[in-house]
């Protein structure tokens, strides 16, 4: 039975805080066209924290301080040895994240995350399922949903026009494409299926959430997508074998069988995995020329990178498309350096033992999903991106 508990005032702005993460992390035109306001938002967020509880965590507040100093040398360097002009806006937007995400983040337990985060990404998946259905299969139009040959870059679907064959329409939600939708919907799987005991995934919300973040996922015709719920699925059943009987559990068993058949239908109709992966084409030339690239710089760079809020577009000459920069974390480490890329990198660890409860099989299976999914898509600076900086308001101090 599916039960419905009261919201306090408290989940009411916890629910505002986590959303405005989600939010101010990638939506395509809060992002790209308010990006400045959407941000202010998330700054008056934290300004509510400050004044209710007047107080920061050492924890939290010496990595605030230790990354602001990062920042304060970084630009030094990059504006007086490599002369990257630095871009003001980006500085302004990536001060405000950081400060935001210390304050929220020192608010906020990992288990109230957790459980709102995924509600949410179920929320967003439920409208995105309607719009993309109503696109597909009637006659209606959507005045917000619009086609990339509009010159309107997503919104609930993206419609693209592939060489050799007809107009397919993908999934993307409100954000900027299909494949980092992808990526937030995964974070959601992995959080529903490792968070919640094994023997209630297949009753009430818990089911309901799975479906539906499983099928919105498949909509999305994401390569880096499919990877990531192959690996998240394969990983929760060797880990849960004992617990997990497909054949024995009606409900588990429909949803794997839905799964197989949604992944093959959408890999034999538009060969997504064997387009970009198997034959690397596609996106795959671009992408990999990022990598190669993103990591080159960082290493010319090692130390501090060309700036984390620098205009350093003459360090990619030679890239395949100008500005792509496809690859998240080979960008970061190109603007960043080496060393502050192995702190990120033991952050994202961190978190990861963290959401996963401190199992540790199940925090490697999500720290390669994390670095799966932001060595595609530009996540890494995003404000999800830079959470994994932080502790939550749970963790112990000695992390």
């Amino acid at each position: 039975m599916i039960k419905i508990r009261k919201i306090s005032q408290s989940d009411v702005v916890e629910y505002l805080a986590i959303l405005w993460i989600i939010i101010s992390s990638g939506f395509f035109v809060l992002n790209y066209v308010y990006n400045l306001p959407c941000m202010l938002v998330l700054l008056l967020i934290a300004i509510y924290y400050v004044v209710r509880n007047k107080s920061i965590t050492k924890c939290n507040g010496y990595r605030l301080l230790g990354l602001l100093a990062f920042v304060f040398v970084d630009e030094l360097i990059s504006l007086t040895v490599y002369e990257y002009p630095l871009e003001t806006n980006t500085l302004i937007i990536l001060i405000i994240r950081l400060f935001s995400l210390a304050i929220i983040m020192d608010n906020i337990s990992v288990e109230s995350y957790i459980k709102k985060y995924t509600s949410i990404l179920f929320a967003i998946c439920v409208v995105s399922l309607m719009c993309f259905a109503v696109i597909n299969f009637t006659s209606i139009s959507l005045p917000f949903a619009r086609n990339y040959q509009d010159g309107f870059y997503g919104t609930f679907y993206f419609r693209i026009n592939e060489y050799t064959r007809a107009i397919t329409t993908r999934n993307s939600g409100p954000y900027g494409e299909p494949g980092i939708f992808a990526v937030y919907i995964v974070l959601a799987l992995g959080f529903q299926l490792f968070s919640t005991p094994v023997e209630e995934i297949t009753k009430g919300w818990n089911a309901i959430r799975v479906i539906v973040l499983s099928v919105t996922l498949l909509t999305t015709l994401s390569g880096t997508g499919l990877i990531c719920y192959l690996i998240l699925f394969v990983a929760y059943v060797l880990l849960n074998h004992e617990k997990v009987n497909i054949l024995k559990n009606p409900i588990m068993f429909l949803i794997v069988l839905a799964m197989i058949v949604g992944l093959y239908y959408a890999e034999t109709t538009y060969g997504i995995l064997e387009e970009k992966v198997i034959s690397q084409g596609g996106s795959y030339g671009v992408r990999m020329n990022d990598t190669l690239k993103g990591y080159q710089i960082a290493i010319q760079h090692f130390l501090t990178g060309t700036g984390i809020a620098n205009n350093y577009i003459s360090a990619w000459t030679g890239a395949l498309l100008a500005n792509s920069r496809s690859n998240g974390m080979a960008n970061f480490s190109a603007s960043v350096g080496i060393p502050f890329l192995i702190f990120y990198l033991f952050c994202v660890f961190r978190r990861s033992l963290e959401y996963m409860n401190k199992n540790l099989a199940a925090a490697i299976v999500f720290f390669l999903v994390v670095l799966v999914s932001f060595n595609t898509q530009p996540i890494v600076m995003q404000t999800i991106g830079l959470s994994f900086l932080f502790i939550w308001k749970k963790e112990k101090l000695n992390d």
